[in-house]
């Protein structure tokens, strides 16, 4: 019918999600467990954990106050007329 040529050409039949994530029981990425297994023998240092840890807080304090008070009216950009 219709209906079944319309589900096997959708992105859900070529991608499942499944397949995707490994949820079919297929393993981890090769290449994610050796950067796993670096990060055990070399972890980063102390600084470079705060440093990580700051730009993230403050990524969430910029977006938190532009969720706060909005968008300052200066920095929209104006349509040009020809």
């Amino acid at each position: 019918s219709w209906a079944t040529g319309l589900i096997s050409r959708s992105a859900i039949a070529t991608y499942p999600i499944s397949g995707r994530y490994g949820l079919r029981g297929d393993g981890m990425n090769p290449t994610w467990l050796i950067r796993m297994a670096q990060w055990v023998r070399n972890p980063p240092s102390p600084q470079r954990v705060k440093l990580v840890f700051g730009v993230i807080a403050l990524c969430l304090l910029i977006f938190g106050y532009e969720w706060m008070f909005g968008w300052p009216e200066a920095l929209v950009p104006q349509k040009l007329s020809p």
